[in-house]
């Protein structure tokens, strides 16, 4: 293996965060699915998904973040990403690591964006 292919893409840390996410995505026609993230940043996520999907795939993705992060309300964010490494399961299913670039947060009295 060459210095290039192990090398760390991450520029933010990375927090092992188990959430529930509504996945949307396009192959072939438009399907949603349910998963769990293994792990969140301010820019990437990690979640392990049923489906098969290609790098480069525009996703779109709902995750809830509990009261026990935020410290107030659980909030809402819906993100737009783009899928930049897919990695065989064992099983069916299929590691999934993509890059976040838009999130709106949405609570009672919340609604905020980033592009």
């Amino acid at each position: 293996m060459t210095h290039a292919a192990t090398q760390e893409h991450r520029t933010l840390r990375r927090i092992a965060m188990r959430l529930p996410v509504s996945v949307k995505y396009s192959n072939g026609g438009v399907h949603q699915t349910q998963c769990f993230t293994k792990n969140v940043s301010a820019n990437g996520v990690f979640f392990h998904m049923d489906s098969q999907i290609k790098v480069g795939s525009e996703i779109e993705f709902v995750m809830v973040l509990p009261s026990e992060v935020t410290m107030t309300e659980a909030i809402s964010v819906h993100c737009q990403a783009t899928v930049v490494r897919v990695e065989a399961g064992g099983d069916s299913r299929v590691g999934v690591a993509a890059t976040i670039h838009h999130y709106n947060f949405e609570g009672d009295n919340l609604n905020v964006a980033r592009s």
